[in-house]
């Protein structure tokens, strides 16, 4: 196995536990559907290389994972994409943790904007899944 294909492996890992840990959300064994807009979440990850990490979100899901997480069903939507924003900060925290374990690499602060899927470069390079009946997806820039 390759070592893109371990590292997409390990971050898939760590996407579901945090999911269902800290948001209470499960992914589903169906081919998900692309919806015409998502939250993108991108973190970038310092050190001798640079690599960003994009998180693409269907606006439903996030609203679910914002109301799991915070603990109420008034959602507004700076909570979503402070939601967000922290879904991709445990997951690229917890990335850092295993790829450098010596801590010489630094996390960037994390971006959310809301997006049309149509505007998404390099969306066959998405690495899709169905989330409670949602689109999840991330992506890795090297």
């Amino acid at each position: 196995m390759s070592e893109q294909t371990t590292n997409i492996k390990t971050l898939e890992k760590l996407i579901f536990e945090i999911l269902s840990d800290m948001f209470f959300v499960f992914p589903e064994d169906e081919e998900p559907e692309m919806p015409e807009e998502v939250y993108e979440g991108v973190i970038s990850i310092n050190g001798n290389t640079s690599m960003y990490l994009h998180f693409f979100i269907a606006p439903e899901l996030a609203k679910v994972m914002a109301e799991n997480f915070i603990g109420e069903e008034m959602i507004s939507e700076e909570d979503i994409l402070e939601t967000v924003k922290e879904f991709v900060n445990m997951v690229a925290g917890n990335y850092i943790g295993i790829i450098d374990p010596e801590g010489k690499r630094e996390l960037g602060l994390p971006k959310v904007k809301r997006v049309k899927t149509s505007e998404i470069k390099r969306l066959t390079e998405i690495h899709k899944y169905q989330v409670e009946s949602c689109f999840l997806g991330f992506w890795v820039e090297e």
